[in-house]
């Protein structure tokens, strides 16, 4: 009840690339009576797809507290940081493989009804990104 598994697939139509990921999240506090917040811990791997001239990886790592209201509603907010391995493929130019750490915070909601989640989370880091989520919940 405290280990959540997850894969992800992502493609940007109008471009040539996507993601494949899959991570893990632990729950270290649940929320209850004498327990205000939630405490997550989660785990990810994610590897870039369709580049041909680049092999990037990433590993991430991030703690979040969320609450969650009327059993159908969870505001969250978090810090986590990326280790960002990304090293090129290509005969074409001779370019440096390149690790780099990237911290960021994040705050968002989800609303569940049902077996389906409905999510909005904004990240601030070394990018600025807003995130729409659709899940099935098990």
């Amino acid at each position: 009840d405290r280990l959540d598994l997850g894969a992800y697939y992502t493609r940007n139509p109008n471009a040539n690339y996507g993601w494949l990921g899959v991570e893990a999240r632990y729950g270290l506090l649940r929320q209850s009576e004498t327990m205000p917040i939630s405490l997550m811990l989660r785990g990810a791997y994610t590897k870039t797809l369709y580049v041909a001239d680049m092999d990037m990886h990433t590993a991430t790592y991030d703690v979040s507290a969320g609450r969650t209201f009327w059993n159908r509603v969870t505001a969250y907010a978090g810090w986590g940081n990326d280790a960002v391995l990304a090293r090129e493929t290509s005969d074409a130019v001779h370019l440096k493989t390149e690790l780099v750490p990237v911290s960021r915070a994040f705050a968002g909601v989800q609303a569940r009804l049902w077996h389906l989640a409905l999510g909005v989370e904004r990240e601030v880091g070394a990018l600025t990104r807003t995130q729409v989520q659709l899940a099935m919940v098990w």
